[in-house]
C-alpha cells in the first residue's frame, strides 16, 4: 500500500520533488496490492474486473548505494475477470509505447511479464501486438490524464500507465 505522502503528492504531480526533499514516500519494497478500491481511489481506469493486482513504482528503483532522482512513476496492474465484450471494444492499436526496464514485475502472469521483458529497446509496438491497445486513465485527485496501454490474454488484462515522467525542457535542442 502507498504511504500517505505518496498518495498526496501523486495527486498533485509533485511526487519526485517531495521524495527528494523529504526522503519519504513509496519505497521499492512496496508489495503489490490486491485492493481494487484503493486503485480506484488513486487512478480512474474504467476497467470492469472482478480482481486486480497492482503496483506503483519509481524508476530507477533504489537498491542501495547512493540514491538518485526518480525519473518515472509507473502503474502496472493485472486485472482478472474482465468481460470479453469490454476487451473487444478497445481502440485500434496504433503507435509505440516506451516501458521502463523494471516493468516486468515478478507477480505478473508469465505472458505479460515476457511481453514487457522482451520489448526491444524498452518499446512496445502496439501494431505488432494485436491484443494491445492505447489506454488513458486519470489521476483521481487532479483529473490529469495519464497514458499507456492495455494488453489482453483471455479474461486477464495488463494495464501499464506512466503516471509521472521526466519533463522535457528543450535545453539540448
Amino acid at each position: 500500500m502507498m504511504t500517505r505522502a505518496c498518495r498526496y503528492t501523486l495527486g498533485r504531480g509533485l511526487l519526485p520533488l517531495a521524495l527528494l526533499a523529504t526522503g519519504a514516500g513509496c519505497t521499492p519494497d512496496n508489495p503489490p496490492s490486491h485492493r481494487i478500491e484503493e486503485l480506484d481511489r488513486q487512478v480512474t481506469t474504467d476497467i470492469p474486473a472482478s480482481a486486480v493486482t497492482w503496483q506503483i513504482f519509481g524508476t530507477p528503483e533504489y537498491a542501495g548505494g547512493v540514491p538518485a532522482p526518480t525519473d518515472y512513476w509507473t502503474l502496472i496492474a493485472e486485472f482478472r475477470g474482465v468481460p470479453a465484450w469490454w476487451i473487444a471494444r478497445r481502440d485500434v492499436p496504433i503507435g509505440r509505447v516506451m516501458v521502463v526496464p523494471e516493468a516486468p514485475r515478478a507477480w505478473l502472469m508469465p505472458g505479460f511479464r515476457k511481453l514487457l521483458a522482451d520489448a526491444p529497446h524498452n518499446v512496445i509496438d502496439l501494431i505488432d501486438n494485436r491484443q494491445c491497445h492505447p489506454h488513458t486513465g486519470y489521476i483521481r485527485k487532479s483529473g490529469r490524464p495519464v497514458h499507456g496501454f492495455i494488453c489482453a490474454q483471455g479474461d486477464r488484462l495488463l494495464l501499464y500507465l506512466t503516471l509521472i515522467e521526466p519533463s522535457t525542457t528543450g535545453e539540448y535542442d
